[in-house]
This record gives structure tokens, sequence and C-alpha cells, in this order.
């Protein structure tokens, strides 16, 4: 039994095999997780049933790996969230996910994907710089889940302001010289050192400050991974990091305050309120397109058109309304068949469409354009 956390993963797109599917709510408390366990049960006796009454080969493989699902019943619903199981004849994978399902049970040639799929679409990975004048703390973060980043690991580390400027620090020596404004802007300037820094000694010590973290930030991890960088700080340190930062992954979204001395679960309250209202913003901005495309380039409740579009590799963007069911399969000859019920006709489209690196959207029936549950946009 393997817990997977990648989206999408080679253990789905096994072929010549029997998925079973069991999608399960699951609330985790004292007072709930005595249902999530008898409902947990239920759903494996759902899924026994229908094997035993089926003409499957693999049944008796099936039936066994049911046993050893059920035997691992407690960690599997020890969850507050959502459990998809996947069953075939040779393994059990599992996902634990951070949305609300539907309870569910399938059994088909294809996983039942679309509610690890919902979930995929709201996690979005990103770097989270917390930015005080004088120190810096990153974390790397999945959906609203942050992991603080061991920054003592690297030895040019800019941790702290001390740290990063030493002796070269505007306050705190006694001499004069003169300081350069930065590559964007000309000419230098005269400064005197003394034990009492000047508000215009702390700006300056700031900017260089700033810099050395972008250019560690940058080098370290941005290049390397291609993270979007959140800036939690207070505004007028905002404005300088953006002024001065030549990040390309730097996001236009950010945390406005001061996160100095805060936990961890604090921060991460605070990232998952900005990470909900990027989600909407990216939604609403997506539906944007999908209405505004022309209806040459969009393709809407037409099996037959999804089915030729999504083995040719042509759409861009998959928007289903949950729950949505098309039975039905897609043939070897590419055609859409409507009198296959064994099948699900959507399994098969998003599977295609995540093949040729499409993205896939569920969302709620409010959401989606008025009588149009699927809908797709084409690459051309």
């Amino acid at each position: 039994m393997k817990q997977l956390f990648t989206f999408p993963s080679e253990e789905l797109l096994q072929e010549d095999t029997v998925y079973i599917t069991i999608v399960q709510e699951l609330h985790a408390t004292t007072l709930t997780n005595d249902k999530d366990r008898i409902q947990f049960e239920n759903l494996i006796s759902e899924a026994r049933k229908r094997v035993e009454e089926s003409e499957l080969k693999e049944k008796d493989a099936l039936l066994e790996q049911l046993n050893r699902a059920l035997n691992n019943r407690d960690s599997l619903v020890k969850f507050i969230g959502a459990l998809v199981i996947y069953i075939t004849p040779n393994d059990i994978f599992f996902y634990h996910l951070s949305i609300s399902v539907t309870d569910h049970v399938y059994i088909s040639e294809l996983p039942y994907i679309l509610p690890v799929a919902a979930n995929a679409q709201y996690t979005r990975d990103y770097h989270l710089l917390v930015l005080n004048r004088e120190s810096i703390r990153l974390f790397e973060g999945h959906g609203d889940k942050l992991q603080e980043l061991d920054l003592s690991e690297y030895e040019e580390a800019p941790v702290d302001l001390e740290t990063a400027l030493g002796t070269e620090k505007e306050g705190g020596s006694l001499n004069f010289g003169t300081y350069s404004t930065g590559s964007s802007q000309a000419g230098s300037g005269q400064f005197f050192h003394g034990h009492n820094e000047t508000s215009q000694e702390k700006d300056i010590d700031r900017e260089r400050y700033f810099r050395l973290v972008d250019r560690f930030i940058i080098d370290n991890f941005s290049n390397e991974l291609n993270y979007p960088l959140i800036v939690y700080s207070v505004e007028e340190n905002q404005s300088v990091f953006k002024e001065i930062s030549n990040n390309r992954y730097l996001n236009d979204v950010n945390i406005i305050g001061s996160a100095a001395g805060l936990s961890v679960p604090d921060i991460q309250k605070k990232v998952s309120e900005t990470i909900r209202k990027l989600n909407d913003s990216e939604r609403e901005e997506l539906l944007a397109r999908l209405r505004e495309t022309s209806p040459e380039n969009r393709i809407e409740n037409i099996p037959d058109d999804l089915t030729s579009a999504s083995l040719q590799g042509r759409i861009d963007h998959l928007f289903l309304e949950k729950d949505f069911n098309i039975p039905g399969s897609i043939t070897d000859d590419g055609l859409y068949d409507e009198t296959d019920d064994r099948n699900n006709f959507i399994h098969e489209l998003v599977q295609n469409v995540l093949n040729s690196k499409g993205n896939v959207y569920i969302l709620e029936h409010e959401e989606m354009p008025e009588n149009t549950p699927i809908a797709a946009t084409l690459r051309y």
C-alpha cells in the first residue's frame, strides 16, 4: 500500500488492469471518527459486492486487495479532508486530499481521478519569503501547507543584515567613504560612519541587504524550481524589495503585514487566506477567458468533438462541473461510444487531456457557464 503525493502519477497510468476507486469524505474528530470507520467499511462492502457479482477475471485478486485495504482502515481514515483509494489486482494506492468530496465507489479500466485533479488545481507550489528589515525566513509552500527551509545549510545565506553586510554595514564604523546607489541608479554619495545610524544609513543598509537576499533566492531556489515567490512583509519593505528585485518569479500577490515573531501555524493561517484569494482570482480569470473564447476555439457539451480534440492534443483547458458524468468510452478507433456502460467517458477524456499536458478544472455548478457542464478551450 502506497500513499501518493504528486498528480498525475505513473501509478495511475497502468494499462490492461482494473481499478476499484473508493472516494470518501473524512472528518477525523473524536465524535466523527467512528462514523468514518463505519462508512469506510460500508464502501468496501459495496465494492466487494460489485466485484463478486461481476465477471472480472481478476475477481479473486481484487477481493484479496479489498480485505487488505480493510485491515488498514484506521490509518486510511485518520485524516481531515478526503480519502481516494485505488485498488488494483496487485497494488493499493491512496491520496489524502484537502477538498470536500462525494462518497463513491467506481470500478473501471481507468482510475477515477477527478477528485485528485480537483485537489491538484488548488495545490500550487511557491516560495514564501518572510522579509523583515534586518532578517529573513524562507518557506516552501504546497497549497496552504508550509515547510520552513533551513538556511543555515547555505554558507552564503543572508539570514540577517549583520551576517550579510558584516563590517560593510553603513553604521558602526568611524570614517568617510562613498556608496553606490545600485545598478539601477547612477552616481554615488558620501556618508559618515557613526555609532548612531541615521535614517538614511539604515535605508542604504536595507537596500543593500535586500539585494543580497534577492540574489540568494534567485540563485538557490527560484532558478532551480521556478516557483513563484510570495513576499510577506510590511508595505514599506514590500515596496523597496519590489523595486530592487531582479527575480522574474516574484509574484504580484503578496501578504502585507509584519510576521516578526509569528509562529509557523500563524504564518500558515495568513498564507491560507492569500492562497484562497489567489485561487478565486485565477478561477475567475479562467472562466472569463472561457466566456471570451471564440466559438471556433471552444467546445461545449459535444462528446464526439471533445474526443477528437483530446486525442489530437488540442485541449488546453478542460472545465467540468463537479460530479458530472457521461456514460460511454473512447474506442480504439478514436470515437465516442455511448453504448459502453462499463466505463465513464469523462474519465478517459480527462486522462487524454492530462497526457497531452492540458489543464483540468473541476468547478461547482454555479461557477460553470449556464447549461454547460463540460467545456474546453483549444490550443489551435
